[in-house]
């Protein structure tokens, strides 16, 4: 992304440039992408956000207020991130290359596994499943900013938070109780070299 911003200000694009996905975050955004291009940049957190931001871009009346509010946002993070400072400090590579872990596969032999080939888990129970639920991103999709399971508890969205997550356990109920949907789950164990 950040050759991406490069080549549009390079072309002397005048478009915003909207940032977001698995990769990128608004940290990555503020230190590496926004310097490079001359207009708007804004980190989108998931596609459900992208509507209002490009409703404040697309309108005269808040599109500078929103491109200066989101700079010196940026400048904040960007000043957040140096001061920080180096995760970790690094080490030559000669240390690294003495402190390289030792493995000796002379006096070792893989167990064989129970069933090569292609396994197929049919029916898998459903309440089972439920319990690896990745909440936060359900809460972030109905803008509800949180981490779960704090989130229920957050004394201004707390409320909201905790109808929204009983709707969605009673929706899975349903789903559930009534036989709507079946789960598969599908592996493969192969030989290799």
């Amino acid at each position: 992304m950040v050759h991406v911003a490069k080549e549009m200000k390079r072309q002397g694009f005048e478009l915003p440039l909207l940032i977001g996905g698995a990769t990128t975050s608004k940290a990555h955004t503020a230190v590496k992408i926004e310097p490079q291009y001359d207009q708007p940049v804004v980190y989108v957190s998931n596609a459900s956000r992208a509507v209002s931001v490009v409703s404040k871009l697309l309108s005269d009346e808040h599109k500078a207020k929103f491109f200066a509010s989101t700079k010196e946002e940026y400048e904040r993070v960007r000043a957040r991130h140096y001061k920080k400072g180096p995760r970790s400090s690094l080490i030559s590579i000669e240390d690294a290359r003495a402190n390289a872990t030792k493995v000796d596969f002379d006096d070792y032999t893989p167990k064989k596994p129970n069933k090569l080939g292609v396994t197929v888990l049919e029916n898998l129970d459903l309440n089972e499943v439920r319990k690896y639920i990745d909440w936060t991103p359900f809460f972030t999709t109905w803008q509800l900013s949180g981490k779960y399971p704090l989130i229920l508890k957050h004394e201004v969205i707390g409320e909201e938070a905790r109808k929204l997550f009983e709707d969605a356990n009673n929706m899975i109920d349903d789903v559930i109780n009534n036989n709507k949907i079946t789960a598969k789950a599908v592996f493969g164990l192969f030989p290799a070299e």
